[in-house]
């Protein structure tokens, strides 16, 4: 994290904590349950882009980086509910470590299943290239 502003714990944030201690047993808002399905379902972040795009316009990042700005704005939502447009918050670095980790395993794993992929057969009077 570039500051010392930037590193928080989500424990520190009251808004988080309120919607951490929804479930007694979480130490952490990446372990309530309702983190993973709002903020890590592709389908729900498909559906929460729509409305970003519908409102805002078509964002000028595409793929991963869109996904992860997507994420970022889910969990900002459900936390705080509503954020005005010049409030600015602190994601928390285990929110962010979360994400990130998350994103770089999905692109691990589109290119390592793209190298299991095997090459096509050439028949015999096919071209070599």
């Amino acid at each position: 994290m570039p500051s010392a502003r930037e590193c928080v714990c989500c424990c520190e944030v009251s808004k988080i904590d309120d919607v951490k201690n929804e479930h007694t047993d979480t130490a952490c808002i990446t372990d309530n349950p309702g983190f993973h399905p709002l903020c890590l379902d592709t389908h729900v972040l498909k559906v929460a882009y729509y409305q970003y795009r519908q409102q805002y316009g078509e964002h000028p990042y595409h793929g991963n980086e869109r996904n992860r700005y997507t994420e970022y704005r889910q969990f900002l939502r459900w936390c705080w509910q509503f954020l005005g447009k010049e409030v600015r918050v602190v994601i928390p670095s285990c929110v962010l470590f979360f994400l990130l980790l998350l994103s770089l395993i999905y692109i691990f794993s589109l290119k390592s299943d793209f190298l299991k992929k095997k090459p096509k057969k050439k028949k015999n009077n096919e071209a070599p290239f």
